[in-house]
């Protein structure tokens, strides 16, 4: 996945970001964030910050920990080496 999704899963912050396919994917299986259309606008984006502004952000905190269990360095580090060997 992508550091800042890393890192605000690891932060256990939700967050905006692109619904880009790599995004996609990590969303699909856990809701963490907000996606914006890759062809995003300010108002969209100021629209999804808004979102999760007033939104109840312990509604993320189950998918940010399970996540954040399943996206760490432990586990990425076997993909990387899997890839490289």
């Amino acid at each position: 996945i992508a550091n800042k999704f890393f890192e605000y899963i690891h932060a256990g912050i939700p967050f905006v970001a692109t619904d880009a396919p790599e995004n996609n994917l990590v969303y699909s299986k856990y809701k963490v964030c907000k996606l914006v259309s890759p062809k995003h606008s300010i108002k969209e984006i100021a629209s999804a910050i808004n979102e999760l502004a007033n939104e109840d952000r312990m509604k993320y905190k189950q998918d940010l920990n399970a996540a954040a269990n399943d996206y760490n360095w432990d586990k990425q580090e076997i993909l990387i080496l899997n890839m490289i060997n």
